[in-house]
């Protein structure tokens, strides 16, 4: 067992700013018994932007490390006359415990000073069913393209940043 009691403080100077907007929302509704339902898609907008010039993270504190157990042994012997009528029974029964600690402190400081710029900007869609207003379960599907531009340190061979693009699509299943 490991018991630790960790600060963790991450500065970050930089920004980052995200939004979702709803385009459109088709659907249909109906009842069935009486219960209302919907069946709709709605498609959203979605974009964020993320600026890193540098970040700190200094983490500090004190770990234990913890064993504790036990170790046994139970038995039993019995001794037979003609190896068929029962002569006597001999038991034996061992235990011990386990028992070991130790602690130390932790303590990691980490200055990342690689500018970094992130992109992605895509479109949401959402089919789903809403039964009676409450529950809707859902497939979010969104399809977007994202961008990070990031910048090695300067040095006397190479200067400049790397942009690598990606397109990034996937479902989750939801029920709100």
């Amino acid at each position: 067992m490991e018991f630790s009691s960790i600060l963790v403080i991450d500065a970050l100077l930089g920004f980052k700013k995200d939004g979702e907007y709803r385009l459109a929302d088709p659907g249909i509704s109906f009842t069935v018994s009486g219960v209302p339902v919907r069946v709709s898609v709605p498609i959203d907008f979605y974009y964020s932007l993320e600026a890193v010039l540098a970040e700190l993270t200094m983490e500090f504190g004190r770990v234990l490390d913890l064993e504790l157990g036990f170790k046994y042994d139970v038995g039993a012997k019995i001794k037979f006359k003609w190896k068929v009528i029962p002569k006597g029974v001999s038991t034996w029964a061992h235990a011990s415990g386990i028992h070991s600690e130790s602690a130390h402190i932790h303590e990691s400081i980490d200055f990342q000073d690689t500018p970094s710029l992130s992109t992605e900007i895509g479109l949401k869609v959402s089919p789903g069913v809403t039964i009676a207003s409450v529950i809707r379960p859902q497939m979010e599907i969104p399809f977007g393209l994202r961008g990070d531009l990031s910048f090695s340190s300067p040095s006397r061979e190479s200067r400049g940043g790397t942009l690598k693009l990606f397109f990034d699509t996937h479902g989750d299943f939801q029920i709100k």
